[in-house]
């Protein structure tokens, strides 16, 4: 069995069934959120405790990293293996620590530095996330053109016909409004209050999240890190800090990469944190390796690799 762990990014929500999961295995959840609360300065433990709770979104991308950590450590003590380590988005950053390059601590530190240093380059709150399903690439291409939005660029290709683009919101919504009209399937505007993957404008943000990054502690990873943007498996510390910068300006090719992971004949991708996004985009995808969700996964007891 080769098996891949695929962390989710900020797209991933809970549902009612996920958080008896994550309470049903609070050994592994609790004392992680508690550690990403603290850094958050903010109650992780109530948002994931029940729906009503509201978190900042710098908070929420320490409680989605928090979750997908935690699933890595269940589905270890169940016996779940992974031959390689892969993210989506923030998710790279669970892979890192499932992967034994980054401790948790440092995890955060390190999500921390990267908000920051985009932050100092977009001002948070002026730019949203448009979804756009059922066009190919190239329409939805000359819609960014053909309304004249000069800020806005795709920063997801989750299939031949899944997008998500970053921008102002006033472009996003004449974007959406056309998309509709030209018959995409599903249009939807997100909140994201930082526009992470824009190659334009988060150019100048390498450097600097780079040089940060120097500063942690890396160790040789145990389990290759599988990466987004040129579908490789990385086993150095100098390649997971250039990928690891390289990620946060570069659009996430999550068509690509799953299609990569079929080439190199991984026959299980187990989605290993809260929600069932990867899941869901994988059946847009052809050829794609079979997808669960870590509780499927559990379910069915699978061998460990």
């Amino acid at each position: 069995m080769h098996r891949a762990w695929a962390f989710p990014g900020l797209g991933a929500g809970l549902a009612p069934s996920e958080r008896s999961f994550y309470a049903a295995h609070a050994a592994h959840t609790r004392p992680l959120l508690e550690l990403a609360a603290a850094a958050a300065q903010e109650d992780l433990l109530e948002a994931v405790a029940g729906p009503g709770h509201e978190v900042t979104a710098a908070a929420q991308e320490l409680l989605v990293h928090a979750l997908n950590c935690a699933a890595g450590a269940i589905a270890l003590q169940h016996g779940l293996r992974p031959a390689l380590v892969l993210g989506h988005s923030l998710g790279l950053y669970a892979a890192l620590v499932a992967a034994g390059s980054l401790s948790y601590p440092e995890s955060l530190a390190v999500i921390r530095s990267a908000r920051q240093e985009v932050c100092r380059a977009c001002r948070p709150g002026d730019y949203a996330l448009l979804v756009v399903v059922g066009l190919h690439e190239s329409d939805v291409l000359a819609l960014i053109t053909g309304t004249g939005a000069t800020a806005t660029a795709i920063v997801n290709r989750n299939s031949a016909v899944a997008f998500a683009l970053a921008g102002p919101p006033a472009e996003l919504r004449q974007i959406s409004a056309d998309a509709t009209r030209q018959g995409a399937f599903k249009v939807a505007l997100l909140t994201a209050d930082l526009p992470y993957h824009h190659p334009a404008l988060l150019a100048a943000v390498s450097a600097p999240f780079r040089e940060a990054l120097q500063q942690y502690e890396w160790a040789v990873p145990a389990i290759p890190v599988f990466s987004t943007v040129d579908q490789q498996p990385l086993e150095t510390v100098p390649e997971l800090i250039d990928y690891t910068t390289r990620n946060l300006v570069t659009p996430v090719d999550w068509w690509g990469t799953v299609r990569a992971l079929h080439g190199l004949g991984v026959n299980q991708v187990i989605e290993t944190g809260p929600g069932r996004s990867l899941l869901r985009a994988a059946a847009f995808i052809e050829p794609s390796p079979p997808h669960l969700a870590l509780a499927q996964a559990l379910q069915r007891g699978s061998p460990s690799r």
